[in-house]
Order: C-alpha cells, then structure tokens, then sequence
C-alpha cells in the first residue's frame, strides 16, 4: 500500500484488491464485487491525477478545492477498507454500496470545486 498524503487527509491507494472467488458468491454478489471494485479503480485514478498534479507544482488548490478533495479521500480510503472487509465476509454489500454512494458524492464534489481537472 502506498500512501500518498494530500493536505490533512492522507489518501491510502491499495496496489491491489483481494480477488473474490466464487465458491461461496452468488452471482448478483460477485457482479456487485466486480462492479464495485470498478469503481473504487476509478475514484483511486481521479485522486491520483490530482495528487499528482499537486505534487509536480501543476495544481494548487484553493481552501475550497483543498476541503472537497481531503473529504473525497478521506470517505475513498473509509470506502476501500469495508470493501476489503466485504470481501472478507464482515461487512454487507448495503454497507458498501452506502459508502460508494457517498465517495461518488464526494467525488462529484471535488470535481466540481476543482472545475473538473
């Protein structure tokens, strides 16, 4: 795990997600893993394009900026630890699926405070 720190919120970016297997899944829940694992990819590309940015001196955030993205990442990094736990069987797919609907808020969010960089 890399850990790239962006203002107050520090963003974890995992190397990888635990595969699931379908030994134990139903389908509905191994096209939920997929779909969700889909779009936490996503949401760790936009936060590295931005931390990037940030980092080479490309992109200076404003307060405003600075806030919408440190709550983007912080709920991306609380998002990606009950994915784990999903797939490790302690955390729901309603659990999940909540905290996903809130880091793409989020992350609609930022992009809007940011002008959609």
């Amino acid at each position: 795990m890399k850990l790239i720190a962006v203002g107050v919120v520090g963003l974890a970016l995992l190397s990888g997600c635990k595969a699931v297997t379908t030994g134990t899944s139903s389908a509905p829940t191994l096209t939920f893993a997929q779909a969700t694992n889909a779009s936490l990819q996503a949401a760790h590309k936009f936060a590295m394009d931005i931390s990037a940015s940030v980092a080479s001196g490309k992109l200076v955030l404003t307060s405003n900026e600075k806030q919408a993205f440190d709550a983007f990442a912080a709920s991306l990094n609380a998002t990606d630890a009950l994915y784990i736990a999903f797939t490790q069987g302690s955390a729901t797919q309603a659990q999940v699926a909540a905290a996903l609907a809130n880091t793409t808020a989020l992350q609609t969010s930022a992009q809007t405070a940011l002008g959609a960089q």
